[in-house]
């Protein structure tokens, strides 16, 4: 049985009863219920349009659980604004990850800038995205982080170039993890294989050569 949100109806009153009541409950109720009701075709423009402006000014609301619920209500919608995508990707990683993980809104540029401020458990929610490009998946290598990298090498709808799949060999040729990822993937570059032979136990090397192009003479 699927779930249809309800149909939302909006105007002036529901936005001087926002005002009016300022307990983080009510936003955060108001914050579900517009976000929820953003997709819906039944919306009129006015609405959508006073929807939309709603949803701009939670975005910044002081209360962290607020702008939680526009993250998780809207993380997979295409109706989400770009603007409000960015200002929450930006945000806490508690508020920021469903959106990393899972927003189409979200550009390469825009999740290249989040991996550049740093913070590991945003860099690890980009690396777990459904797709990730071949040109933010060099940015995820060239982090240092190595549970984002972990993360993004066991992640087959990650586009990795030969040229990343060689950087995070040399970066981080010290973590078990990020080799046996590399080993599971369902594919790989020769060269990369090749050099894998010799960084794996007895054990992956079976499994490498199961998956991969690598000679049984390479592998013994």
């Amino acid at each position: 049985m699927s779930y249809a949100a309800p149909k939302i109806s909006l105007g002036l009153d529901d936005v001087q009863a926002l005002l009016k009541d300022p307990r983080p409950e009510t936003r955060v109720d108001v914050a579900r219920k517009v976000a929820s009701g953003l997709d819906q075709s039944e919306l009129s423009d006015a609405e959508k349009r006073l929807a939309i402006d709603i949803l701009r000014s939670m975005a910044r609301d002081a209360e962290t659980r607020v702008r939680q619920a526009i993250s998780e209500t809207l993380k997979s919608s295409e109706a989400m604004p770009h603007d409000v995508a960015v200002i929450l990707a930006k945000d806490e990683a508690i508020v920021a990850t469903p959106l990393l993980q899972s927003s189409p809104m979200l550009t390469d540029e825009d999740l290249i800038a989040v991996l550049a401020e740093g913070q590991g458990a945003k860099q690890v929610a980009v690396a777990a995205r459904a797709q990730v490009s071949e040109t933010v998946s060099a940015a995820v290598v060239a982090t240092g982080n190595a549970a984002a990298v972990t993360t993004l090498v066991a992640n087959d709808g990650a586009q990795i170039s030969e040229a990343t799949f060689g950087e995070a060999l040399d970066r981080y040729a010290e973590f078990d993890t990020i080799k046996s990822n590399l080993v599971m993937r369902s594919e790989l570059p020769v060269t990369i294989a090749e050099r894998l032979v010799a960084m794996v136990s007895d054990k992956l090397k079976v499994e490498l050569v199961q998956r991969h192009p690598v000679s049984a003479e390479l592998a013994a």
